[in-house]
């Protein structure tokens, strides 16, 4: 990962894509990072399930404090798979 990517102070539009088999993280229009992705996201108006937005994982993760130390702005949910055009749009 490139720790140094992002630096204090500034704002960056972070854009998260998954399609059922991958998941790729852009930063400013840019790939940061992608991946292979082996689950799913429930997307069930009934689900349970919870979104974490600024944080990481799940119950467990709460009690290391692994949660963003900033704002978040402009939260967005597509029930598509953005493209890369998509994302340089935004």
């Amino acid at each position: 990962a490139r720790s140094n990517y992002v630096t204090a102070g500034n704002w960056y539009m972070v854009t998260m894509v998954y399609n059922k088999s991958a998941c790729r993280v852009y930063v400013n229009g840019t790939e940061y990072t992608a991946g292979n992705q082996n689950s799913t996201i429930d997307i069930n108006k009934n689900s349970t399930a919870k979104l974490i937005a600024g944080g990481s994982g799940g119950e467990s993760y709460a009690a290391q404090n692994n949660y963003l130390n900033g704002y978040l702005d402009d939260i967005r949910i597509y029930t598509y798979s953005l493209k890369i055009g998509d994302v340089v749009e935004l």
